[in-house]
């Protein structure tokens, strides 16, 4: 019954969200920003969700802007290439508790793209480990821009 209130509910909002006004108040109207749409990844039940917050405190000369350009553009990719089966998000706070902070999102397809890289106390497993050691170039120069910790939680989409 849920189900169907909550459909019903979906297809009404729907059905009044696509309800055209009256042409004086279309144009008020401002145009639309045109947003380009990057490719999406599809959460399903049994993904994963790393999510992590970084501290972080800068080398002297670094700014914020080369330090976040550094893990957007450099980090991330290297680790999805070292990381088969797992996306990264490089996240900037905008509000609330951690506005101007740092975060990962981490998307892992799955328990068992987890556990091939990761303990369950967080520790690497050996293919972890491998994967790390190819990772060393970027990390080295991820830690000349910046000493840094995170805290994290891992999160099962039901």
């Amino acid at each position: 019954m849920k189900k169907m209130i909550f459909i019903a509910t979906i297809v009404i909002l729907a059905t009044a969200c696509g309800q055209r006004q009256p042409a004086e108040q279309e144009a008020e109207q401002l145009p639309a920003p045109e947003i380009e749409q990057p490719a999406a990844t599809v959460l399903q039940t049994g993904n994963l969700l790393g999510l992590h917050t970084i501290s972080y405190e800068l080398a002297p000369g670094v700014t914020f802007d080369e330090y976040f350009d550094f893990l957007k553009d450099e980090y991330a990719p290297a680790w999805e290439e070292h990381f088969p089966g797992t996306k990264g998000f490089i996240l900037k706070g905008r509000t609330g508790e951690c506005a101007g902070c740092i975060g990962f999102l981490f998307f892992i397809e799955s328990d068992e793209v987890r556990d091939r890289y990761w303990n369950d106390d967080g520790t690497l497993t050996e293919v972890g480990e491998a994967a790390n050691e190819k990772m060393q170039p970027v990390t080295e120069k991820r830690d000349k821009l910046a000493d840094h910790s995170t805290s994290y939680t891992d999160w099962v989409i039901q």
